[in-house]
């Protein structure tokens, strides 16, 4: 939560385990659309990356196809 700018949340001892952050998922679900919101998919993936936070582009279907790495694989349809 740091990454986005909620030390409030990073440091609620509520939040420590799995339990605690499934109680208030739609809290943390709006804070993290709220700070992504503001930036493009790079600049997000950019400052999660920076913490080490595993995280990827959430691609529509058909989208991947036209990504750059795919074009001339059997992917490429």
């Amino acid at each position: 939560m740091a990454v986005i700018g909620r030390d409030d949340l990073a440091a609620d001892p509520a939040l420590a385990d799995n339990a605690g952050r499934v109680a208030r998922v739609a809290e943390i679900d709006e804070a993290i659309g709220l700070w992504a919101a503001q930036r493009t998919v790079d600049e997000v993936l950019a400052a999660l990356d920076k913490a080490a936070v595993p995280a990827g582009p959430h691609l529509q279907r058909g989208r991947h196809c036209r990504r750059p790495a795919l074009p001339g694989t059997r992917h490429a349809r």
